[in-house]
């Protein structure tokens, strides 16, 4: 068995079978049981590696390199690594249909491409510093959010992107730095540097977690699990 992760930076689950993956800073591509246990190495990666998001979709897996500045995809069984986008500030990376959608951190945008990394092009554009997106399978829609603001006195906000109309729109005004962004039920969870917060999918009311004290400045993930 493969010892426990000690630089954790982004994680995710494979929907089919449950199980945790889980990229480690400088180090490799895990995977685990949802209790922890079963710890295996799926792909060994460069010293210089520096991911910072990762996503499961048709038994590939998916995960954006910062410092590399690309996007690679290896199989469920860490065979066949190779890099499908690059020249990309991609983030946090999740999909969609036949499709891998990314947060591209310098150009202000979020981009999307065929899962074999072909025809990229631009969904939403003018989102400062934008690091967090998630998609909402059922009513087809991604939400993307930034990390900080154009301004200093600007505040980081959340927008909704509907996948079939392509209409979009902000939905909250956040107040703090967004870090991460998820679905659970009717709510969108997202959390900042020090805490969890959630409010409904239009954005118009906060529902609060009481879920404070966290202590990871601008690198926190949030994630929800369905158990297998």
């Amino acid at each position: 068995m493969a010892p426990l992760p000690t630089m954790v930076d982004h994680g995710t689950h494979d929907p089919d079978t449950g199980k945790l993956y889980i990229s480690e800073l400088q180090e490799r591509i895990l995977t685990a049981h949802q209790n922890g246990s079963g710890v295996e190495t799926v792909l060994d990666l460069p010293a210089t590696s520096h991911p910072v998001g990762i996503y499961i979709k048709q038994q590939k897996i998916f995960w954006t390199e910062k410092l590399d500045r690309t996007i690679n995809r290896t199989d469920i069984n860490g065979l066949g690594s190779n890099a499908i986008v690059t020249d990309t500030d991609a983030r946090k990376i999740t999909g969609h249909d036949s499709f891998i959608y990314w947060a591209e951190h310098d150009t202000n945008s979020v981009k999307k491409a065929a899962i074999d990394g072909s025809g990229v092009s631009t969904v939403i554009s003018g989102l400062h510093k934008v690091r967090a997106i998630t998609i909402d399978e059922n009513e087809r829609v991604l939400y993307a959010a930034n990390y900080v603001g154009e301004t200093e006195t600007e505040n980081a906000r959340i927008m909704r992107y509907d996948l079939d109309t392509n209409d979009q729109s902000d939905i909250y005004n956040a107040g703090i730095k967004i870090s991460d962004i998820t679905i659970l039920g009717d709510l969108l969870l997202f959390v900042d540097d020090s805490s969890l917060n959630a409010t409904n999918k239009n954005g118009s009311s906060l529902v609060p977690l009481n879920v404070t004290g966290l202590d990871c400045t601008g690198y926190l993930s949030v994630h929800v699990l369905n158990s297998k």
